[in-house]
């Protein structure tokens, strides 16, 4: 089986440059702190109903300070994994399945092989090998490797070339391509058993990652193109958990910043809801098409919206949801800060659920 690797290291933020986040924060604390003691009110308090009397503005803009420097702090501890081939890379994942009904056919041993014909002679790093260019003694050597010689020896009627990149499966099993796989292809596998091969029709790639399945139980393959219905559960649960996540942290902030009502809670609650909704529909159509830096790129021009979205609602209905009005500003600061700690964390949840039908595969 052909082993793909690749180095990588871990990296943090400095201590230097902690150290110096630190020290700001403080600064910033402290100045808002003496502020607060040109007040009339000696002692803060977070309660709803004196909010307003003992903070002020300086109170208001605090919270929200505070809030986003949270979130970043949350951040600034997440390790950070470098690549030497840094970003995300277009996949081809293919499922095999029918293995166990058709074992006669294929024979008793459960090991069998795989890869991707491809329809140009190259791909990224992947190349055809051209035995009328090499020497005979390189290609003689070259052919001791039985598996990679059958791959080699196998002629495509449509001409497509075997890229020397192929996978040792057992039974049902998968195998993903996740380094510039071609474009154009067929699943090719070779059972070493009985010398048989099994090929499907031409296939092409229809997004950034994309999933087949191979059904050889009548020893006549059939592909179908798609994830099966349980990843697709699998996503949904990782949808859930996003929304309902972030819609928990933005209520802690609001009840930080004395949206205890139930009529508050009802305005953030359907106003999140539908903001949730619609990034987590953009994200997914983004990282469809182009992938996880596209779908990143997306999400933070989707926050900006959601974020003036939410800071216009709550201007117009969160400031009147209190006992004791409050201002159109509290309710625009409290938009921003809920949003800078649902945007770091939710970017977080994002990296690690997105893809997590995946982890399914392995319970």
């Amino acid at each position: 089986m052909k082993k793909h690797i690749r180095t990588f290291s871990h990296s943090r933020l400095s201590p230097v440059l902690r150290q110096n986040f630190s020290l700001t924060a403080s600064k910033i604390l402290d100045r808002l702190a003496a502020s607060s003691r040109y007040n009339t009110t000696a002692k803060f308090s977070l309660s709803s109903e004196n909010f307003s009397s003992q903070s002020g503005h300086f109170g208001l803009c605090g919270q929200a300070l505070i809030s986003i420097m949270f979130a970043i702090a949350i951040f600034a501890n997440i390790t950070v994994t470098a690549f030497a081939d840094c970003g995300p890379k277009a996949s081809v994942t293919v499922n095999v399945k029918g293995f166990e009904s058709a074992k006669a056919y294929y024979g008793e041993s459960d090991i069998y092989y795989a890869t991707l014909l491809s329809r140009e002679i190259t791909t990224g790093p992947s190349f055809a090998y051209i035995e009328d260019k090499r020497s005979a003694e390189e290609v003689s050597e070259k052919h001791e490797d039985k598996i990679w010689s059958a791959f080699q020896c196998y002629r495509d009627e449509d001409g497509y070339y075997y890229l020397q990149n192929h996978w040792e499966l057992s039974g049902d099993d998968t195998f993903c391509w996740g380094y510039y796989p071609p474009d154009e292809f067929k699943i090719l596998l070779y059972f070493p058993e009985t010398d048989r091969y099994q090929v499907s029709e031409p296939l092409e790639r229809y997004a950034f990652t994309s999933y087949f399945t191979i059904d050889i139980a009548d020893n006549t393959p059939k592909v179908s193109a798609g994830k099966d219905a349980e990843d697709f559960f699998a996503e949904l649960i990782a949808f859930m958990i996003r929304v309902v996540i972030t819609i928990g942290l933005e209520l802690l902030v609001a009840l930080w910043f004395g949206y205890r009502s139930k009529k508050a809670v009802k305005i953030i609650l359907i106003t999140n809801t539908v903001t949730q909704i619609a990034l987590n529909i953009v994200l997914n159509i983004a990282n469809f098409k182009g992938g996880l830096i596209t779908a990143a790129i997306f999400y933070v021009l989707a926050e900006l919206a959601v974020f003036t979205a939410e800071a216009i609602v709550y201007a117009i209905k969160l400031s009147k949801a209190t006992e004791k009005r409050t201002g159109k500003v509290r309710a625009g600061l409290y938009a921003l800060a809920a949003n800078a700690c649902s945007f770091i964390v939710g970017g977080v949840l994002t990296v690690f659920l997105f893809n997590i039908s995946d982890w399914f595969r392995y319970i």
